[in-house]
């Protein structure tokens, strides 16, 4: 007999369960890193043993501290966004600990580090269990906690090899890594609404700007299906989506810009994220102003696609920096 609740077809679960493990394999990995790198932090910080006892238990401290929390947070959040919103603090605490001048800062990222980890297991016991058959949960999860033993294994000796080779900073400087591809899934989300917003003829239910028939928030959208339901088929509510979406993806890409700024040699990547990004806002307003005009539709897909091109360019910039 199958869960009474499945918002989503059996193969997207998996690929949801298969993204969480892998979050998974980064909570084993900061929570046994610290052994491998302790003698760096000791030599590097001027810190004892006893510091460096602290940090260890830091993690498991703010691991613990969020497991009542969190299951308040799944049940009346959901585990997509509590899982989301805990490793963006996961991501503040790796990059404090990476850049952390003294031991107070090392020791709030490696507890932020902690609290942002502590969701991963079980947030994806709760996607099993809600989103697939009864007889599938011991199977998953098995899967899931076989998955994020990988994290162990490679806090061990390939951790220890790449620290002696680079130093431990640049390897929890991955970060960076991370932040850019954060970004590039920003835009992805953004272009995924724009096809949406075509397919569905969302762009035609309004043709003013900033508001929408007026309105902040768009009137006649239809929840009786169900919020996933809507989310994914009600031209109103993508409309809405897409439009306000952009400002993140703006906030984003002049964050972005500035980091690749940065980097000698980068200004023309730079310049090109600023130019596509400023091109595609102004695209998108005078699309919608104009009420669907085809030609700007496709202006504004086409630097869309300029848009990728230009951030995958300042991501490798950066790349170089490192």
């Amino acid at each position: 007999m199958q869960s009474a609740e499945r918002p989503l077809p059996y193969h997207r679960g998996l690929i949801i369960v298969a993204t969480m493990a892998t979050a998974y394999v980064a909570s084993h990995f900061f929570r046994a890193s610290n052994v491998t790198i302790g003698l760096d932090l000791m030599r590097d910080l001027a810190i004892g043993p006893e510091a460096l006892g602290a940090l260890t238990g830091a993690f498991f401290f703010g691991f613990a501290a969020m497991q009542i929390p969190c299951g308040f947070f799944f049940d009346r959040f959901g585990p997509r966004h509590t899982v989301v919103g805990m490793l963006i603090i996961a991501n503040l605490g790796g990059a404090l600990f990476t850049l952390a001048p003294s031991w107070p800062v090392l020791l709030t990222g490696r507890a932020l580090m902690g609290a942002g980890c502590g969701v991963m297991l079980i947030g994806s016991m709760v996607v099993i269990s809600r989103w697939f058959p009864p007889d599938r949960f011991s199977t998953l999860t098995a899967v899931v906690l076989s998955i994020g033993l990988l994290g162990n294994l490679a806090a061990t000796t390939p951790l220890a090899w790449t620290s002696q080779a680079v130093g431990w900073r640049p390897v929890f400087g991955a970060v960076v890594v991370f932040t850019a591809l954060a970004t590039i899934a920003i835009l992805f989300v953004q272009l995924m609404l724009g096809a949406w917003v075509a397919g569905l003829n969302a762009g035609q239910v309004a043709s003013d700007w900033p508001l929408m028939q007026g309105r902040l928030f768009p009137d006649g959208v239809d929840w009786s299906h169900g919020a996933f339901w809507a989310l994914t088929n009600d031209p109103y509510l993508i409309h809405f989506l897409h439009r306000w979406w952009a400002w993140v993806v703006v906030a984003a890409m002049v964050l972005f810009a500035r980091k690749v700024r940065k980097v000698p040699g980068a200004r023309r990547a730079a310049i090109a994220i600023h130019a596509a990004f400023g091109t595609q806002v102004f695209l998108g307003i005078a699309t919608v102003m104009s009420g669907v005009a085809i030609w700007l539709a496709a202006l504004h897909q086409a630097v869309g696609a300029l848009l990728v091109a230009a951030t995958i360019w300042g991501a490798s910039e950066l790349g170089r920096k490192r």
